[in-house]
């Protein structure tokens, strides 16, 4: 079939490709002439013949649908090429198919445009055909999915719905073996909508069914009744997957461990120990979220709990804060107040202690930093002044002793910052043999710069840190540095090295406790000098490069 629909296709159904010759007859001498009612018409030889019109038209719609129907037989299963109802309709589409290359060869015109038109007629019913079929198959399909829906929810388990189910099953059986496989497909189709019918009234029997089995079994979980495992029983049996009764099965296992906390947590309700009893409640919804009796008790339980934390916290805090300690009564006050917020109970109590706590911690603030401040002035500790007086105006804005106290530790300190910088200034003045010829000075410099920067970094200027950078420089552009290295954190054996312009000095190490110590290098023909030596407790082993000191 598909060989000869390629013939067609290779060989040009244009019909101009049939040329008919029509050779011209000559009178031979024997022949007779034609009688006037018989003309003979000369046709020259190879012209071409113009076809009708019918003809082109229905060529070229057998062209647009042939494909179709070729593309249709491929593609279909050989359930449809061996189905009587489709091989018929295929055989007289086969015999249209020689009966056109016929007609072509022997150019009737006329005859082939109605060959084509039986043609695509057939063809035409072919493809509604397999539309029809299709539509019909998927009917059939959906019929069984249906049916096993109905399976799997128990239709074929339960005593009621059992026959009924057997007897669907039978029925679209039977549509298979004969009117589908007949190709009586509107037998076919109004049997398998009976079949969805009857299909659609089992499953709202099997539902009702299960609904009242299911209400059965919770009535029972509910009350507790005997019948409670023989229900739910019943019920996975009739629908083994159904997700509440896996859940209630898993309920009843665990309810036998529920009743002794049950027991347990009413006891300690009626005891007074609300703590206990939240605490086992909450243990039993862990286990079962649904134990209606913990979901029940767990909001009342839980502000009888607070009202009892409350009350004693309010006198944990009083008992505080007549003992004089504010700082601490302020804490069980904060979660009275917090507690009390939440279910609305002894809120003004909780605020009063609170008010009263913080009242007393700022009096004795006040008294603790106005000391912190007299013993600083008197140790003119004049950044210490200025801090404890930013605490003590932090929370009595105003006080004058702390206003007064500050003003004058910042004079104090701007007054000690011009110091070194007047200090320093002068020093630079010098020629560059001078500071070599006095080396402690410069270093005096240097550390009355560091010192001052340590304790006034807020009131450090512009012309201050211009002088700690010449400070640095020129103390850097004196002798080489010497290492000492850590040995312990405990004790450190101290080794001097000398080098660069002091040449190779004496080496000696010495232990040495953590504190300050200061170490002499000499070399013959040269001044002594010395070293500032630190050792704090706790650092690493590690070297460490110490600025050269006062000479002798």
């Amino acid at each position: 079939m598909l060989t000869r629909f390629s013939r067609w296709c290779t060989v040009g159904l244009h019909v101009s490709a049939l040329s008919l010759a029509v050779v011209s007859v000559g009178l031979g001498a024997n022949e007779t002439p034609p009688s006037e009612a018989e003309p003979v018409s000369e046709v020259p030889a190879n012209e071409p013949v113009e076809l009708p019109a019918e003809l082109v038209e229905a060529k070229a719609q057998f062209e647009v649908i042939y494909p179709q129907y070729v593309d249709t037989l491929t593609s279909a299963p050989d359930s449809v090429l061996r189905n009587r109802f489709f091989r018929e309709t295929i055989d007289r589409i086969s015999k249209g198919d020689d009966r056109i290359q016929k007609l072509e060869e022997e150019g009737s015109f006329e005859e082939l445009a109605r060959a084509y038109e039986e043609q695509i007629g057939l063809v035409e019913q072919f493809l509604d055909q397999v539309k029809t079929s299709d539509a019909l198959l998927a009917q059939r399909d959906g019929a069984e999915a249906f049916l096993d829906g109905l399976e799997k929810d128990g239709a074929s388990r339960h005593e009621e719905t059992k026959e009924r189910y057997q007897a669907l099953r039978k029925v679209l059986a039977e549509i298979d073996a004969t009117s589908i496989k007949a190709g009586d497909f509107e037998q076919a189709s109004a049997e398998l909508s009976e079949l969805s019918a009857r299909s659609a009234l089992l499953r709202t029997d099997l539902d009702r069914l299960f609904d009242l089995q299911w209400r059965q079994a919770r009535e029972a979980f509910r009350t507790a009744s005997d019948s409670m495992d023989e229900e739910l029983v019943a019920t996975r049996r009739f629908r083994p997957d159904f997700a509440p009764a896996k859940s209630m099965h898993s309920r009843i296992t665990t309810r036998y461990r529920i009743v002794p906390l049950l027991k347990a947590a009413e006891a300690d309700e009626r005891n007074g120990d609300f703590a206990q009893a939240i605490s086992l409640y909450e243990t039993i919804l862990d286990l079962d979220p649904l134990t209606e009796e913990a979901q029940g008790k767990l909001p009342n339980l839980e502000r009888l709990a607070s009202e009892q934390i409350i009350k004693e916290s309010l006198a944990q805090s009083l008992e505080l804060i007549v003992a004089g300690d504010p700082d601490g009564a302020l804490v069980p006050a904060k979660r009275a107040l917090k507690l009390s917020q939440a279910y609305r109970l002894e809120e003004n109590s909780a605020r009063s202690l609170i008010e009263r706590a913080e009242s007393d911690i700022r009096s004795a603030s006040v008294s603790v930093i106005s000391g912190e401040i007299k013993q600083a002035l008197e140790e003119e500790d004049w950044g210490t002044v200025i801090r404890a007086s930013d605490e003590l105006l932090a929370i009595q804005p105003g006080n004058h002793f702390a206003v007064t106290s500050r003003d004058k530790a910042i004079a104090q300190r701007k007054q000690i910052i011009s110091m070194a910088e007047v200090v320093a200034q002068g020093t630079f003045h010098l020629d560059k043999a001078s500071q070599e010829m006095d080396r402690p000075l410069v270093v005096y410099v240097v550390e009355l710069l560091e010192e001052s920067r340590s304790k006034y970094p807020d009131a450090i200027t512009e012309e201050f840190v211009a002088l700690e950078k010449r400070a640095s420089e020129t103390e850097a552009s004196f002798d080489a540095k010497i290492d000492v290295e850590f040995v312990s954190n405990k004790k450190a054996n101290v080794e001097l090295r000398g080098y660069g312009d002091l040449g190779k000095f004496r080496r000696k190490t010495v232990p040495l406790k953590p504190g300050v110590y200061k170490a002499r290098c000499t070399q013959k023909g040269h001044r002594d000098n010395l070293v500032r030596i630190v050792i704090e407790p706790g650092k690493r082993p590690e070297p460490i490069v110490l600025e050269a000191g006062e000479k002798f």
